[in-house]
């Protein structure tokens, strides 16, 4: 099964970029029409016995919008800790809070925001 792919991706027939690793297959969209959210096809062939095999695979994003998502995510958990400290330093000066109250009501705002 793997031979038959790999002979397909290195033909000319097929318009996909591709690397093949192991038993693992990742096709991307041609360098033209891509960007950076492109998605990227994963698969993994699980040999079962010598006449039959298993394909697993992920249709999705591709790893850097992974990474770049999850470090959104950090960013604004350390801003809210920040702001939840300076709020309560400013609350045990008497100071006036109204500041640190947006921002630790905007920031769950944001991180549903990333969801959408």
């Amino acid at each position: 099964m793997l031979e038959r792919i790999t002979t397909y991706l290195k033909s000319d027939a097929c318009i996909y970029r591709s690397n093949v690793a192991d038993k693992h297959v990742f096709i991307d969209i041609p360098m033209k029409k891509s960007h950076f959210w492109s998605p990227q096809l994963h698969f993994e062939i699980l040999k079962v016995d010598n006449n039959s095999s298993t394909l697993k695979g992920l249709f999705g994003p591709k790893p850097q919008v992974w990474t770049l998502f999850m470090f959104v995510h950090f960013v604004v958990a350390t801003l809210f800790l920040g702001v939840g400290v300076f709020a309560y330093v400013q609350y045990r000066l008497g100071e006036r809070l109204v500041f640190p109250i947006a921002i630790l009501v905007a920031l769950p705002l944001i991180w549903l925001l990333l969801y959408f």
